[in-house]
């Protein structure tokens, strides 16, 4: 009885934190833009834009008029919730503690990263990121130091809509996610299954795994959550363009192709 309440919170929880955490992954690719962008009728083409990049630009988006409504709802929880906490995190953290709290949950990821690299048989990616865990789990004491960056080995990030993408589901319509971002149908379920996947198999998270006290996994969760809003550069409505949500549609869209075809 306790394994499955354990299990069941434990899924609850973690689909909550995906729900922090990813205002940074989705988002992440490009430097926000203006308040401008509230007129959903307007194409670039329509100010001039060129027509070839038009057409390559194109995403399908059945549900823009929902998902631009989302993506202001995810401004102002951005604005007025999520950077003031990274904000108070920063400046109350010692920057050396800082850095050691970011390569801990670093070093923790990939394992998830080896495991999506193996499901993609990208035996470069699960070599590197079987390195990275090897080294910065023995040599920098549990991840607190990032050894294998220093050795010039890269990260290689892998989540679960890089496989279903590899092995040709379609992306289907865009989507933003509430709190999440930019995303799409498989790259949403993807992401479930990422997250579901912590409960399934607990060695993927250990840290908190052997951690029994549920109130210090739920800080540990936030506390993950705030590190990877931390580390991210994109701000809402800071790019100095009117067309902010089509940018964002776009470079998240062929980010994820690149990232699936490499």
């Amino acid at each position: 009885m306790r394994a499955t309440t354990r299990f069941q919170t434990s899924v609850l929880r973690r689909l909550a934190a995906g729900c922090l955490a990813l205002s940074v992954m989705a988002c992440g690719a490009s430097k926000p833009l203006t308040r401008t962008d509230t007129q959903p009728t307007r194409t670039a083409a329509s100010v001039g834009v060129p027509e070839d990049f038009h057409g390559r630009a194109e995403v399908y988006d059945p549900l823009e008029g929902w998902n631009r409504r989302v993506y202001r709802f995810n401004y102002y929880f951005d604005k007025y919730l999520f950077l003031p906490v990274v904000k108070t995190y920063s400046a109350l953290m010692p920057d050396l503690l800082e850095k050691a709290v970011t390569n801990v949950f670093s070093n923790l990821g990939d394992i998830m990263n080896f495991t999506n690299a193996v499901l993609q048989l990208k035996g470069e990616s699960a070599t590197l990121s079987l390195g990275r865990l090897f080294l910065n789990t023995t040599l920098g004491l549990g991840g607190l130091w990032d050894v294998a960056s220093t050795q010039g080995i890269p990260k290689r990030n892998e989540d679960f809509g890089q496989p279903l993408g590899h092995y040709g589901v379609p992306a289907g319509p865009y989507l933003v996610l509430p709190v999440l971002g930019p995303s799409n149908l498989r790259d949403g379920l993807g992401l479930a299954v990422d997250y579901s996947l912590y409960s399934v198999y607990p060695p993927l998270d250990p840290l908190e795994y052997w951690i029994e006290d549920g109130g210090a996994r739920l800080a540990i969760t936030g506390v993950k959550a705030v590190d990877k809003r931390k580390n991210i550069a994109f701000r809402y409505y800071e790019s100095g363009s009117p067309f902010e949500y089509f940018l964002v549609r776009w470079l998240y869209t062929e980010h994820r192709n690149i990232e699936i075809q490499k």
